[in-house]
């Protein structure tokens, strides 16, 4: 009644029902979860059994020698021995509790006998730095066929270390030193270098090839063919080579420059073709565009054939008779090379320029009569006996 009259004061009568229901089923709640709690589980014992029958049969045992006197860096040994059932394997951490010990070599080795293995540590420490000093307690660890793990705990080992300096002195720092000037490798200079002359080699091979494909510069147009005829001619003239008796090579360079000419004049290669096939071309001339008045076909037959026969025999011709033949070249070289056209307003400028003392120079169309030249006239009148007459002049000039 106290109860309810208490919770009467905080509560309202249609809450009330609610409230007593929770808290009925709250404590039948707890009631279910104490019981089974306290019931006990089929297998726990056996697991339990087993789990102690397991760590019962591993052992593990240590030795730790600390030399008196270890002084900085000395090779501290400690030797682990597990003892542990077959199908079992024993392992060490990966690192230790301290790390001034560092590990210097870790060796094991595992040795089966008819019930057990025996596993055997040999852990080598190095201490750097002076003091007492402890390694903790570690953990051995031994995996067991099923997965399960057991772990052994080692024992703590302490060690004191010497410092390895005379007693009473102090380290200090070495004092700083100057900078060290670092030679390294700088290619910068061959780079360029070959960038520059690679350039340079491009640009020189352009240009040769630039210049190569450049059409070439058209070359001067050739000479009128009379006119070089007319320089060679003159050039024997003088009569140095008459005068000295070389009469061999008067007639041969006086016959290569008829040759050359009428060549190009009538379109042959007169300095390569023998007498007879010149002439077979010059033939031809007579069928086409004829020769001009005051020279002929047989004149120029009879003048090759009188050089070929000097040239090519042991006469030696009259002076008089070379000369002859030179005038009648001039000749041969006038009257066939080719005119160019003149119209009507060169004509009366060429007669308003001549001379008033000069006779007038009549120039004759194509196809009119030219004047006679007496050199020409002379040639053909004697051009029936001109063998036999050059023999014998030139008998009798023989020396």
């Amino acid at each position: 009644m106290i109860i309810d009259s208490k919770i009467g004061r905080y509560f309202d009568m249609s809450l009330r029902i609610p409230l007593a229901m929770l808290v009925v089923l709250s404590c039948f709640g707890l009631r279910l979860a104490t019981a089974h709690a306290t019931t006990p589980d089929a297998g726990a014992p056996e697991a339990a059994a087993e789990v102690g029958a397991q760590a019962s049969n591993a052992t593990l045992s240590q030795n730790f020698n600390a030399p008196e006197s270890a002084a900085v860096g000395d090779r501290l040994a400690l030797t682990l021995e597990v003892r542990h059932p077959l199908n079992t394997t024993a392992h060490l951490p990966e690192a230790f509790p301290n790390p001034r010990w560092e590990v210097a070599s870790r060796e094991h080795q595992s040795l089966q006998g008819e019930a057990d293995i025996t596993t055997t540590f040999n852990l080598v420490f190095q201490i750097f730095r002076p003091g007492e000093t402890t390694l903790p307690a570690f953990d051995v660890t031994v995996l067991q066929a099923d997965g399960s793990v057991e772990k052994l705990a080692t024992e703590p080992v302490s060690a004191k270390v010497l410092s390895v300096l005379p007693g009473g002195d102090t380290p200090e720092l070495a004092a700083p030193r100057n900078p060290v000037a670092v030679w390294t490798d700088d290619y910068t200079i061959l780079w360029v270098g070959g960038g520059l002359l690679a350039l340079l080699i491009a640009g020189g091979v352009g240009f040769f090839i630039n210049r190569r494909n450049q059409p070439e510069a058209p070359a001067p147009p050739p000479r009128p063919a009379h006119l070089v005829a007319l320089e060679k001619l003159s050039a024997l003239t003088p009569g140095d080579l008459l005068d000295s008796g070389d009469y061999m090579v008067f007639y041969v360079r006086m016959s290569e420059a008829i040759r050359e000419y009428l060549g190009r004049r009538y379109h042959f290669r007169g300095t390569e073709l023998t007498t007879t096939e010149i002439l077979g071309h010059l033939g031809a001339v007579e069928s086409g565009e004829g020769w001009p008045k005051g020279i002929s076909y047989e004149d120029v037959r009879d003048w090759l054939n009188y050089c070929d026969l000097i040239k090519f025999s042991d006469m030696t011709p009259a002076r008089e008779r070379s000369e002859q033949l030179l005038r009648q070249a001039f000749s041969m070289v006038e009257l066939t090379h080719v005119r160019a056209p003149q119209s009507d307003a060169q004509a009366d400028v060429d007669a308003t320029t001549e001379q008033p003392g000069d006779a007038p120079t009549e120039v004759a169309p194509r196809g009119a009569e030219a004047p006679e030249s007496p050199a020409i006239d002379d040639a053909s009148d004697d051009s029936a006996d001109a063998a036999s007459d050059d023999s014998t002049d030139a008998r009798e000039e023989k020396p």
